[in-house]
């Protein structure tokens, strides 16, 4: 069964105004890639919070959490993602830059930064390769407020005070796309600075409402995105996914929204396919005639996942040279060995992009173009 929390936007936003509950801001960096040589990305965070915003002592020092969830390039959409975790000091007003894969400035802070970030484990850098991940890796990235003593804590209700955005920059081909960090459930106790799907009593926040980068499990066919897919023979299209929730018998607290290190078994998953104008999987033809074929793709953690993972190779000749239009469709996930039973009542939601790049005939050099695909869009 699927499952789409379409409301409780007001009502979530009442409760936060009425009751004064309030978290230390958390974003979300959805896909981050590091492949040293070849393809960086380029992280900017902006803190506007002081220590007394976050009701730490003027004695504390005021901290940045980073959180890298990654595996490797080559591992499959199913594989896991292993965490690794520092903080940097932060100050009122500022913002970071650094390169997650270490290639410009060593991964320490970019432009001439005169900001001291030498606090926490490797510092003052902020790459994967400084934390010992030196191969092709993606994943995703967590960053929230901290005070050296206090930890991680409260803030003011209803002000967002940390928010950022990447460009991920193709070094050798010099072509780039970027998007905006996204915004955790600023409400829940229970799941705390780290929720990014609904909470635990299954009312929607602002991340799983309208106007959101979120796409939602719905009905085959119903509301479903539609997307259009450039000619194979002119460009490649890989589709990025970070699931949102899991929802396992195995996950008890917020319904599985936490982002944080779980067991293996517990990463969030959800399954992505590709559907044509009568909702099966496949593709549309620019003449509107609906073609079959590919299968979903079962996804934990993260993956990037190439247009031929989705649709078997094509559809023949048709599709290499002109190429069609798709639905977006997410579906439960299946069951893992050890893992517990799927709640099949949840909304699997994600964080869907679609990149199509290369070099086409039209153009000289090289093209990347980046989306994210959206539920909001058909409401």
């Amino acid at each position: 069964m699927k499952k789409l929390f379409r409301t409780g936007f007001i009502t979530a936003l009442a409760v936060i105004l009425a009751t004064g509950w309030c978290y230390g801001a958390t974003i979300l960096f959805p896909y981050i890639n590091s492949n040293p040589g070849n393809l960086s990305t380029i992280v900017n965070v902006i803190n506007t919070a002081t220590l007394a915003d976050l009701g730490c002592s003027a004695t504390e020092d005021l901290q940045l959490h980073y959180r890298y969830f990654t595996k490797e390039v080559t591992a499959s959409a199913i594989d896991v993602c292993e965490e690794i975790d520092f903080v940097r000091p932060t100050t009122r007003d500022d913002l970071v830059t650094f390169d997650a894969a270490g290639d410009i400035n060593s991964g320490e802070a970019m432009f001439n930064d005169a900001t001291d970030y030498n606090g926490g484990a490797g510092a003052p850098a902020f790459d994967l390769p400084n934390m010992g991940l030196t191969d092709a890796r993606r994943g995703y990235l967590l960053v929230n407020h901290r005070c050296s003593v206090t930890g991680e804590i409260p803030a003011r209700p209803a002000q967002t005070m940390l928010d950022g955005e990447v460009m991920l920059l193709d070094v050798v081909n010099g072509a780039a796309w970027g998007y905006q960090s996204v915004i955790a459930n600023q409400r829940n106790p229970v799941i705390g600075n780290y929720g990014f799907a609904s909470d635990a009593s299954g009312v929607a926040n602002p991340v799983t409402s309208a106007t959101t980068e979120l796409l939602s499990e719905v009905p085959a066919g119903a509301d479903n995105p539609q997307v259009a897919i450039y000619p194979p023979d002119e460009f490649q299209t890989r589709f990025f996914v970070t699931p949102l929730i899991i929802n396992s018998a195995n996950v008890t607290a917020g319904m599985g929204s936490d982002m944080r290190a779980i067991p293996d078994k517990d990463q969030k998953r959800t399954q992505i396919s590709l559907l044509n104008a009568n909702a099966n999987i496949g593709a549309t033809t620019r003449d509107e005639v609906p073609a079959s074929g590919g299968a979903p793709v079962h996804v934990r953690c993260v993956a990037g996942i190439d247009l031929d993972d989705l649709t078997g190779g094509g559809f023949g000749p048709w599709f290499h040279a002109q190429g069609g239009w798709v639905y977006v469709d997410l579906t439960d996930p299946l069951e893992i060995s050890g893992g517990g039973a799927v709640d099949n009542t949840a909304d699997h939601c994600a964080i869907v992009m679609k990149l199509q790049f290369g070099s086409p005939s039209f153009a000289s050099g090289m093209i990347n173009s980046c989306s994210i695909i959206r539920s909001d869009r058909i409401r």
